[in-house]
This record gives C-alpha cells, structure tokens and sequence, in this order.
C-alpha cells in the first residue's frame, strides 16, 4: 500500500461518553468503596480499573475526552470493560503487567513516568497504580508538564517505510524509525494526525520502543 493511500482521512466521530452502568463493573464497584465515586467521575484526570487478569473494570469520563485530545479516537473506539487493559501497551505490555502485579503484591502505590505527544504538544503525565486489595487496582493519569512542541520535525516519506511496508512508531514518545539509520527515531508530525483518522486495519504502523524513552522512562522495575 502506498503513502497516498494509507494516508487519506477517514471522518471520527467524537467519543461519546456511555452510561455508568456500561463503565463500571459491578465487582468493581465493590472495590471502590474507599473512594468518592462521585469524585472520581468528576475528576478532569483520566482514571480506569484493571483486574489481576487484565480486564478493564472501570473507565472514568476523563478517560475518553483524554483520548479524544490525543487524537486516539477511532483506536480507542473498541475499548471499555472486560477488554484486556494490557492490549494497549503493545511492546511495553510486560513492564505494565509487572508493574500491576507489583502493586497489588505490595499493597503500595506505585507510579509510572510517561510520554503522549500530539501534532503540537509535548505532554508527560504520571501514572498511579493504586492497589484496593485484591486483584484490582485503580490507574490515575495526571497530566504534569505541557509544552508547545518545538522538535525539530520532518516530512513522511519512504525513509520511514520498512521493506515489508511498516512504520515504526515508539510507543512511548511517537517518534517514528527511520530505516537508513538504525539508532534514529525522528519526530513526524504528519504521521501522528492521519494515524488517528485512519481505521486501524488500514494503517501499516508498527509499535516498539526507541533506546532514549527505553533508557529514560524504563529503567528496570
């Protein structure tokens, strides 16, 4: 498939936020019984619960308006309980279901450092695991730093299209791999925006994760 093909916008409809009900699991509920639920449905900070097997037990309505600003609607589109939360890390799937497992083991909060750019914007939130006893825990993203993006920034092209016809984007930081050079990952603003209005079969993107964010955001738990 070609560049002008795969690149062409696809329509997204806003993520609409479903009923309670559809959002919350009922053993979940349970869980909970510490917190304001209340709170937490008002909280501007993107929250979801997992269950010690993956599933998405919770998604508060910050979760879905986080997701629309960072133009992850149509993929995310799918996502709501009983999905298996883990999907969604793709090369970092190990150190998340570690990083849960170790929470509920320990009994402590643990946090999480890590980057969502969008076309303009570099953003680093903290992520909370917080064990409820168990097999849940409660994950709350925090937004801590947004700035104006001012990496320098480059053109799609066929540099960044492997011989099987894939792009490498980190699944960290969003920056993309180019094939001539393998250490270097460059930031390409333009793949970022058409990646989020494309369907998901439809676009030949793959996920690992460069050496800085690997380095810097991943050090051994």
């Amino acid at each position: 498939m070609g560049l002008k093909a795969w690149r062409q916008p696809v329509d997204v409809a806003p993520m609409k936020v479903p009923p309670l009900d559809e959002r919350l699991a009922p053993e979940f509920k349970l869980a909970l019984a510490r917190f304001d639920l209340t709170r937490l449905e008002l909280d501007p900070n993107a929250g979801y619960g997992v269950a010690s097997d993956g599933r998405i037990v919770y998604l508060n309505p910050a979760w879905f308006h986080v997701a629309e600003q960072s133009h992850a609607t149509r993929s995310l589109a799918g996502w709501g309980i009983g999905r298996n939360a883990l999907e969604a890390f793709g090369p970092l799937r190990q150190r998340y279901e570690a990083l849960f497992a170790k929470a509920r083991e320990s009994g402590q909060p643990l946090q999480q450092l890590y980057s969502c750019r969008t076309g303009l914007q570099r953003r680093d939130f903290m992520m909370r695991v917080l064990p409820l006893g168990g097999d849940f825990v409660l994950v709350h993203n925090t937004l801590i730093e947004c700035t104006p993006e001012t990496e320098a920034s480059f053109n799609l092209s066929a540099d960044y299209v492997s011989r099987d016809g894939l792009i490498v984007a980190c699944a960290n930081c969003r920056r993309v791999k180019h094939q001539g050079h393998a250490e270097r990952w460059d930031w390409v603003p333009a793949l970022l925006s058409d990646v989020a209005r494309i369907a998901p079969l439809d676009r030949p993107v793959s996920h690992s994760v460069c050496e800085p964010c690997l380095g810097f955001y991943y050090p051994p738990l």
